[in-house]
């Protein structure tokens, strides 16, 4: 793993993502999101226990599903993540309020 902090930034590179239960110590949006992001690609189930139940991880999981990812649980405090090999493409439609 290569580690580097700069400017307030850390930035992880890693070979490989290995699936595992990650705990975390409070329920946190970013930490929530940014965790489904990494792992959605990986080789194997990832659980998030103690995530954030807030609507944009609904959306964010909805969204990834349609794109082919296999995630269930999220509005609730465990979300499961199996990883897929790839995402495909998706079109979305917005509508102004």
């Amino acid at each position: 793993m290569k580690l580097k902090k700069k400017l307030g930034f850390i930035t992880c590179n890693v070979d490989k993502i290995m699936p595992c239960d990650i705990h975390l110590d409070f329920p946190s949006v970013g930490a929530t999101e940014n965790i489904m992001l990494l792992t959605v690609l990986a080789n194997g189930e990832t659980r998030i226990i103690n995530s954030a139940m807030e609507p944009e991880i609904v959306d964010l999981a909805n969204f990834l599903n349609k794109m082919g990812a296999k995630i269930t649980g999220a509005g609730s405090n465990v979300i499961k993540i199996t990883g897929v090999k790839h995402l495909k493409d998706v079109r979305l439609q917005c509508y102004a309020r």
